[in-house]
């Protein structure tokens, strides 16, 4: 069975664990096809990635230096 879905066997007994103690007979029954449904929509999910982690080390640097201001003397 966890050829067909692709999952970890501990996960899919993990699944059958929580299902029985969720909802006993029935959740035994109901707990592999919701666990492949909660993996088949983890996969699907596209990762969030920030604009910090595409750009070079040497490019945040130089854009961090650029915004930074010098203190000024307003109270003269």
């Amino acid at each position: 069975m966890s050829d067909a879905l692709e999952l970890n066997p501990v996960l899919l007994f993990l699944a059958l664990f929580i299902g029985e103690r969720v909802a006993g007979l029935l959740g035994i029954f109901l707990s592999i096809p919701i666990a492949g449904m909660i993996a088949l929509w983890m996969q699907s999910t596209p990762e969030k990635t920030t604009p910090a982690l595409q750009e070079s080390p040497e490019n945040i640097v130089e854009s961090v230096s650029e915004n930074t201001t010098q203190p000024t003397d307003e109270h003269e």
